[in-house]
């Protein structure tokens, strides 16, 4: 499944890179800006501004917000350097505290096009909740996973 624009209205990006924490399974430190797993709410095209667990093809990302947060649509941005490490799919859970925890959302097929910086938009994924789960592969057989940010949008 591709990316597209969403339409009806003008979309806007929720501003989380002060207000969320983010963890993952794996990640490599960076230099710069700690290299750590936040940057993927960090706007920006710098070298270190992305997250990247370079000996793993699997790896799992959790958002945790600051309150509930209702999103329309999701963007992924791949990074600006090995695009053969972007992430190929994508399974996205919420979490769901009175229905047992984690819900599948849905899974996505991630083609970046092999481009730096380049983002696909998801204007389906929608939700209202405290916290998300990534749980992305990079099936193209090389070794390493990395993705620029991971953008939630509303209306």
């Amino acid at each position: 499944m591709g990316g597209g624009a969403m339409g009806g209205g003008a979309m806007q990006n929720f501003l989380l890179h002060a207000t969320a924490r983010v963890t993952a399974e794996h990640h490599q430190i960076l230099h710069g800006e700690a290299g750590k797993p936040q940057n993927l709410l960090s706007n920006g095209e710098e070298h270190w501004n992305k997250w990247c667990a370079p000996n793993h093809n699997a790896s799992w990302v959790e958002i945790e917000f600051a309150e509930r947060l209702q999103f329309r649509g999701i963007t992924f941005k791949s990074a600006g350097d090995h695009p053969r490490m972007a992430p190929t799919v994508v399974n996205i859970r919420q979490w769901h505290p009175l229905q047992g925890g984690w819900i599948e959302v849905g899974r996505r097929e991630l083609d970046f096009g092999m481009r730096n910086w380049h983002r696909i938009t998801f204007p389906e994924l929608h939700g209202d909740t405290k916290k998300m789960r990534f749980e992305f592969a990079n099936l193209r057989g090389k070794e390493g996973i990395q993705l620029g940010e991971i953008l939630f949008h509303h209306y």
